[in-house]
């Protein structure tokens, strides 16, 4: 659904257009940008963007310290910095040069409480049974843990399991603005990746990240809490992007995770692997069945005649590994 910007974004937009279609644009600049950019010239863009756009002032809020790219009467202005800033919908000439990243952000907030309201099975949260550990350097403490494991197999989830795969975080680190939570809480606020607070990084294992604990009450306790050992689990709240269905070497009902938009991550002091109806409706949705049906299929231990054709013989029920577990509707919120 297309999002409105402000007039000043619009014009910003404008005026870094043709800064481009004169040739000052320099060689950094992706067809995305100059496509989105003319989408803001025209007074809208599309629902990511704002996510997108405080994101990516707080990374190149360095430009700001380049004289070609501040000052007018510079010589050299205006500099690909300032271009970009320019297509981007921001203004590094102005008084206050985040004003757009500000008002991205605060559109980016209204949208993901909207989405949340709307559709609140879209969101889900997995764990990672990951020791979490406390690095102590001076007054910095820094909390370091695995929020997911590439490849690994979850636990019976009520009639499927569940797999994270590698480079299914690549584009969320690089574009969003992740928070990160104690316990999911919006309240228990530890980091930020736009600040630098929060770093995530993908290695072999899994998805890696380094909270940079604040200098409060609630950094403190959980400095405390993980240094005595009692915080031993990591959990993520996310949205798929990207899922598919295949089955097992044995044969059970298996859900990949290929790509992902991650809200939040941190340590939690319940790390539990819950399914929801969100994990659920790609399926669906893929089978063109309702909700409904492929959830009794899932209470049922039956989803392979939903994931295989028809034609195709149903492997046995699954081994030991593969418990039965809880149904499906025990885990549905």
């Amino acid at each position: 659904m297309p999002v409105d910007v402000p007039t000043f974004i619009q014009e910003n937009a404008q005026r870094g257009l043709r800064f481009y279609e004169e040739g000052l644009g320099g060689d950094g600049l992706v067809a995305r940008t100059i496509r989105e950019a003319r989408q803001l010239a025209e007074g809208y863009t599309v629902e990511s963007k704002p996510k997108r756009m405080a994101a990516w002032f707080a990374r190149h809020e360095s430009d700001l310290d380049a004289p070609r790219n501040t000052d007018t009467s510079h010589p050299d202005w205006p500099g690909a910095g300032a271009v970009a800033w320019l297509l981007w919908g921001g203004n590094p000439t102005e008084k206050d040069p985040m004003r757009a990243a500000k008002w991205a952000e605060r559109k980016a907030q209204q949208i993901d409480n909207e989405t949340e309201r709307t559709n609140p099975m879209k969101y889900e949260r997995r764990t990672a049974q990951q020791t979490v550990e406390l690095r102590e350097e001076g007054d910095s403490l820094t909390a370091v843990g695995y929020a997911a494991v590439f490849n690994s197999t979850s636990q019976n989830l009520g009639g499927f399991v569940e797999r994270v795969a590698p480079n299914a975080f690549k584009k969320t680190i690089q574009e969003a603005d992740v928070r990160a939570l104690f316990n999911h809480e919006a309240d228990a606020l530890l980091g930020r990746s736009s600040n630098g607070t929060l770093r995530m990084m993908e290695d072999e294992h899994g998805l890696r990240y380094e909270i940079d604990l604040p200098n409060t009450t609630l950094g403190r306790d959980v400095a405390e809490l993980l240094r005595r050992g009692d915080l031993t689990g990591s959990s993520f709240g996310f949205r798929t992007i990207s899922d598919s269905w295949t089955q097992t070497e044995d044969g059970y009902p298996l859900r990949t995770l290929n790509q992902l938009a991650i809200r939040d991550l941190g340590p939690v002091t319940f790390p539990a692997y819950e399914a929801s109806e969100a994990s659920l409706r790609s399926l669906a949705e893929s089978k063109e069945l309702t909700i409904e049906e492929v959830v009794e299929a899932a209470e049922t231990n039956s989803l392979n005649d939903i994931i295989k054709p028809k034609e195709e013989v149903v492997p046995e029920e699954p081994t030991e590994r593969h418990s039965e577990g809880p149904s499906a509707s025990s885990f549905i919120r």
